[in-house]
């Protein structure tokens, strides 16, 4: 049986030959990867093993192409070149009419939804929202994302079709020129003002978006220029607070002599300064702030019990 339906799509067998890629595909927009082995053109080798000794598990996603006989591959690209690089002359396909606006919704429903790949389709989302007019909330409701989310993801998409290939080489793979772009989908950094902040965070190595923003709420608040604020974040020692079980012991060194209650004071104020997360420094909002001291009481409780009840080795 050469053809299979399911769903809304037809399973069909077709010559390799037969799939164009989609140009509107952006997954050349991969985010930047930590280590060189975890690089693209090493990920592409993996997936060309694993089709050669598994075949191809995920099908590709085609619909029709103007030329007559072909495919357009909506979903799959990198499948498809590892496919072609491992020799394969049919494979299996899920195809389904598109109209141009169903083309843009597929590919993204299949990436969009992936935390690794957002930054990679927020160009996409831009021209979808840019060429087709799609509405911000329409986005959301249809991916199940909130709207801040989608608009952060538009604005990055915007920022990076605005950049030239030498900064956008430097995004792909920096986290701290990455990290301005998020701040930039934020609307904390104008999207002109992008190149030079780049710069600066790679100087300083502002690698998140909170060390970038923080720079810039500095910045703002004390009327210094981007630079001295980023190299104040830079050098700014941070007060890691966190309740683990396993830091009991690390806790108890803090403390010395002071009294328990004294010493989750001291944790209070330094939690409402700014917390850290991995390693990502995180100012705390105002709204945050204050309802942590409405609720004084029962957070120094909570903290207290923390310190003194948690087995260090659960």
């Amino acid at each position: 049986m050469d053809e299979l339906k399911y769903g809304k799509f037809v399973y069909k067998i077709v010559p390799l030959s037969s799939l164009i890629p989609w140009e509107k595909n952006p997954r050349k927009l991969a985010p930047a990867k930590k280590q060189e082995d975890e690089q693209p053109e090493h990920q592409d080798e993996d997936l060309e093993r694993g089709i050669k000794s598994f075949g191809l598990i995920n099908p590709l996603i085609v619909t029709d192409a103007e030329e007559e006989g072909k495919y357009l591959v909506i979903s799959g690209n990198r499948r498809l070149e590892a496919l072609r690089a491992s020799g394969a002359d049919k494979v299996v396909v899920a195809y389904r009419p598109m109209s141009e606006d169903e083309k843009y919704l597929v590919s993204l429903q299949e990436n969009l939804v992936r935390a690794d790949a957002k930054q990679a389709y927020a160009i996409l989302l831009a021209d979808f929202v840019e060429e087709r007019g799609k509405k911000i909330e329409e986005i959301a409701k249809e991916f199940g994302l909130s709207e801040s989310t989608v608009r952060t993801l538009v604005n990055m998409g915007k920022t990076l079709k605005e950049l030239g290939e030498k900064d956008l080489k430097k995004v792909l793979n920096s986290k701290p020129s990455m990290a301005v772009v998020r701040a930039a989908g934020k609307g904390v950094i104008p999207r002109k003002d992008v190149p030079q902040a780049m710069v600066t965070a790679e100087k300083y190595n502002l690698d998140t978006r909170a060390k970038v923003e923080e720079a810039v709420r500095i910045a703002k608040k004390e009327g210094k220029s981007l630079e001295e604020a980023a190299k104040e974040v830079s050098s700014k020692l941070t007060f890691l607070v966190t309740l683990k079980g396993e830091t009991k012991e690390v806790f108890e060194r803090l403390r010395g002599e002071k009294k328990p209650e004294e010493f989750a004071e001291e944790l209070l104020e330094a939690a409402l300064t700014e917390a850290v997360v991995c390693g990502v420094v995180y100012p705390v909002p105002d709204y945050i702030k204050e309802q942590v001291k409405r609720k004084r009481e029962n957070f120094l409780l909570e903290l207290f019990s923390s310190l003194n009840t948690r087995d260090p080795h659960p």
